[in-house]
């Protein structure tokens, strides 16, 4: 219970994810973020401070290395084209002795390499597709690299099962994204390396457990915003509305959901279903950066249309006290 309650509340905390030393001069939680945005400058950024941290202890992180994370930070930068950072990562390998590495993103830098727009892939098929649904369709393909870099083959699986399962889809799209979840597949070292050990420890350090305590807004029917104190208590929890009424949640899990819940995917993510009077539905919230999610809801059962967004932020507590919260402020919309 301990491990899931700390990593509801940035499991970060736990020792065997933890370098204290290391801790003014890096949050290495903020590399998940970068590896989900494909932000090579940012994996520089936090690769660069490694590096920092390094020279001043005379030793290695205990979770990644610098020479690792330049070259996560290289591969990112490989696969969105960024010329900028690839000469940046050139003058930091160097700095941290790792001459294969600056001699490989050098040539890399020199030669360029084009990289496939995941919105150039669907443009065909997309010409009538909502925003929305595009950026449903370009999460799957984020998760999908993230995993291959994390040499992650057991979400990839659970990727590749939930996209099949998808019965809203077009053929065309759903052919298409199967395809490149089988190719990321096939990347994957068939041994484990260290990069990859380091990314699923981090991974798994941000794991979005269904605990604690959270201010939250969900959009209703009527398009009205309405506030919603959460407590989450493992497999159950319940919601606290103004009025002082209180609906239940029930059926939690993590990962990916049943069905398409209308919004971005991750596998860093809960679902499962509510209960408010006589009325019951669905719900599924995406971890999108520490403490935070996105989400959507609808009614009855997975399958059944998005009604509308479901967002918030954990607000302290580890669950499991019982009893109402104090029903929070308007959450702003992310983004």
């Amino acid at each position: 219970m301990y491990r899931e309650a700390a990593a509801a509340l940035g499991a970060s905390s736990l020792p065997e994810f933890q370098d204290p030393a290391f801790s003014r001069f890096v949050d290495l939680t903020l590399l998940r973020q970068a590896i989900e945005r494909n932000d090579a400058s940012q994996a520089a950024d936090i690769a660069l401070q490694l590096a920092d941290g390094e020279r001043v202890l005379l030793r290695e992180n205990k979770i990644l290395s610098a020479a690792l994370a330049l070259r996560l930070a290289a591969s990112i930068a490989v696969d969105t084209n960024d010329r900028a950072t690839l000469q940046r990562l050139v003058k930091a390998a160097k700095s941290v002795g790792d001459e294969a590495l600056a001699s490989q993103v050098e040539t890399v830098a020199k030669l360029g390499m084009a990289t496939r727009d995941e919105g150039q892939d669907l443009k065909l098929s997309l010409r009538t597709t909502t925003p929305d649904q595009l950026a449903f369709l370009q999460s799957v393909l984020r998760q999908a690299d993230v995993s291959r870099r994390s040499s992650d083959l057991e979400v990839l699986g659970k990727l590749e099962l939930f996209v099949k399962g998808l019965t809203d889809l077009p053929e065309e799209q759903k052919t298409f994204l199967t395809s490149r979840i089988a190719k990321a597949k096939q990347e994957v070292p068939e041994s484990s390396d260290k990069l990859g050990q380091a990314l699923r420890k981090l991974n798994a350090s941000s794991r979005f457990a269904p605990f604690g305590n959270w201010q939250s807004t969900y959009i209703d029917p009527n398009g009205n915003y309405v506030n919603a104190a959460v407590t989450l208590n493992g497999a159950s929890g319940a919601y606290y509305l103004p009025d002082g009424s209180v609906g239940q949640l029930f059926n939690i899990s993590q990962g990916f959901p049943p069905a398409n819940p209308g919004v971005p995917v991750s596998s860093n993510g809960l679902y499962g279903r509510w209960q408010l009077g006589g009325t019951q539905g669905w719900f599924y919230w995406a971890m999108t950066g520490p403490n935070r999610f996105q989400g959507s809801w609808g009614f009855g059962n997975f399958g059944s249309p998005m009604v509308n967004r479901w967002w918030g932020t954990l607000s302290g507590g580890g669950g499991g006290g019982g009893g109402p919260v104090p029903v929070p402020v308007p959450v702003p919309f992310p983004g």
